[in-house]
């Protein structure tokens, strides 16, 4: 079962950060924003 739970909670954080990088990216599209992000 613990297997389970954390291959769930990585997809979990994963989707998480899937998502939150798409909405900054549509929040500021701006070059600006992509030049701090790869720093």
């Amino acid at each position: 079962m613990k297997k389970v739970n954390s291959v769930l909670c990585l997809a979990e954080i994963n989707w998480l950060g899937n998502s939150m990088a798409a909405h900054y990216k549509n929040a500021d599209p701006t070059p600006n924003h992509s030049k701090s992000l790869k720093t």
